[in-house]
């Protein structure tokens, strides 16, 4: 398992959820790279407010991202 980010952005029923910038840095890629990933479908998103507001992504979701494309 990654370290949890510790600047995760805390919502109710305790999930954590990530910026964009967050992910980017964890990945150390530009914020693009992270948009292209979304886009495609192959790191899980949501917009908040629907299409052209703010995008996060689920820590759980991408620690499960993280670990899947670890193993392949």
């Amino acid at each position: 398992m990654h370290p949890a980010a510790t600047d995760a952005t805390n919502h109710p029923g305790g999930r954590h959820y990530l910026r964009v910038n967050q992910v980017a840095q964890r990945l150390d890629v530009g914020k693009e790279t992270v948009f292209r990933l979304i886009k495609t479908g192959k790191l899980p998103a949501f917009q908040l407010g629907g299409k052209g507001h703010t995008v996060r992504i689920r820590e759980d979701e991408f620690e499960a991202w993280l670990d899947k494309d670890d193993a392949a």
